[in-house]
């Protein structure tokens, strides 16, 4: 949040004041927030992946505990195959789940509340008009999460029948030699792959339309910001460098959010 501010400084001290020895100081303190950010960047990383993989080590323990306290019946009923995806692929979703929740939900919290604070600090009139930039945002997000629920859901069951195919088909596999039946197993399993394809694809072609939006929104707020902008400057009530830093605070607001969507899209796929 510090950083937008500081290059507003240098650049008001080089092309206005042509102030060479605050530009060298500006310049240096800008220099020891980037290298602390990555510093604490790096540290932040590394604790959340130890949490996220020690995470999936003991849940994965602990379910195939629980497994084995099924009796025979339970454990057909729910189906080996999906039993084996709940330990494998679910649990590894589920860790980078908690590893993006450590990781993002925090910072682009403080990057969101933080910049419509800066930016209103800067210039309420931006900040007005950016707040309702921000709510178009969220409601794209929120109908883009729930519009893909079923649709990850429906995912989760193809997979799960997928592997149940190829587990029988696998088990099976020296009767279906000896009554040479390959072609009719390969037949099941290619409906089974064709289904979670078409599934698969569906969502998809939903995702795919998320990140243009969120671009689409983040230059409109810009240009806004910068219409604006420039009849303020034009009357003298705001200066041109606090301009860069309204618009840096509206990029870093914006992206925040999509962060925070990236969360809700991979919560909605658990």
């Amino acid at each position: 949040l510090w950083l937008p501010l500081l290059m507003a400084d240098a650049i008001e001290a080089a092309v206005i004041l042509h102030d060479v020895a605050r530009v060298g100081d500006v310049g240096l303190r800008m220099l020891v927030v980037s290298v602390a950010m990555g510093v604490f960047s790096y540290g932040s990383n590394l604790i959340c992946a130890v949490i996220g993989q020690r995470y999936a080590l003991d849940t994965r323990e602990e379910c195939y505990a629980r497994i084995g306290e099924l009796s025979v019946l339970q454990a057909t009923r729910i189906g080996y195959g999906s039993l084996i995806t709940r330990l494998t692929a679910d649990i590894d979703t589920c860790a980078n789940l908690l590893y993006s929740l450590v990781q993002l939900l925090v910072e682009p919290t403080v990057l969101v509340v933080g910049g419509i604070a800066m930016m209103w600090l800067i210039a309420p009139r931006l900040g007005m008009t950016f707040v309702g930039f921000v709510v178009a945002q969220l409601v794209v997000m929120t109908t883009f999460v729930r519009r893909t629920a079923p649709g990850f859901l429906e995912v989760r069951c193809r997979t799960d029948a997928l592997n149940a195919r190829l587990q029988s088909s696998f088990l099976n596999f020296r009767l279906t030699k000896a009554t040479n039946t390959q072609r009719r197993e390969r037949d099941l399993v290619g409906a089974d792959n064709l289904a979670l394809f078409e599934a698969g694809f569906a969502v998809q072609r939903k995702i795919a339309l998320f990140n243009p939006l969120v671009m689409l929104i983040m230059n409109l707020a810009v240009a806004c910001v910068l219409m604006l902008a420039g009849a303020q400057v034009q009357a003298g009530s705001l200066h041109v460098a606090r301009v860069l830093s309204a618009v840096s605070y509206s990029e870093q607001v914006l992206l925040s959010i999509a962060a925070v969507g990236h969360i809700y899209r991979v919560m909605t796929e658990t």
